[in-house]
């Protein structure tokens, strides 16, 4: 026999009033391994949660390696570009237009792959309503906050190595090659 009770005490002295209560009726009944509903709610849980939990740990893992993964395609891209902005430099581009070249280049490359990648998990989200609890399948915070930060990555892989580049002599940036 089960028995669940609802009472405005704390869990201990509700736990042990309803204990009494049960051996003041029935003195043979035994009483075994009474519990709060948090706890039973929290084991009955615990799996579940272990897996949101390892599968969280995975996609932070995954983000990361996007991250550095773009980063280096990005980076590897505009360094190869070192001999190209030394040419411009010497035929008397400004540095400042340069950069804002690179990074426009840059920038249109992660708009497309933002919304491809954004397109691709608008429509697989349908597939994941059934494992999530409390959190809309086109969680608006999701869809603003990796995309930011991923264009974010991708900005600073194409500033970095562009500012190197611009930072050279146009003459070391020609002989680079």
């Amino acid at each position: 026999m089960t028995l669940i009770l609802r009472s405005g005490l704390p869990a201990d002295a509700a736990l042990s009033s309803a204990g009494r209560a049960i051996h003041q009726l029935e003195p043979d009944q035994p009483v075994a391994d009474p519990q709060p509903m948090n706890k039973l709610v929290d084991e009955a849980l615990a799996g579940a949660r272990f897996n949101t939990v390892l599968l969280a740990i995975f996609a932070q893992i995954a983000f990361l390696l996007a991250a550095v993964g773009v980063y280096g395609v990005v980076a590897y891209d505009v360094s190869r570009r070192t001999s190209e902005i030394g040419l411009r430099l010497a035929l008397g581009a400004r540095p400042a237009g340069i950069l804002r070249t690179v990074l426009h280049q840059v920038g249109a490359m992660a708009v497309l792959g933002i919304a491809a990648g954004l397109a691709a998990a608008w429509g697989l989200t349908r597939l994941m309503v059934t494992m999530l609890y409390g959190v809309a399948p086109t969680d608006v915070f999701t869809f603003l906050a990796i995309p930011v930060l991923l264009g974010t990555v991708v900005l600073l892989a194409g500033y970095l190595p562009a500012r190197r580049a611009l930072a050279l002599d146009p003459a070391a940036a020609l002989r680079h090659e």
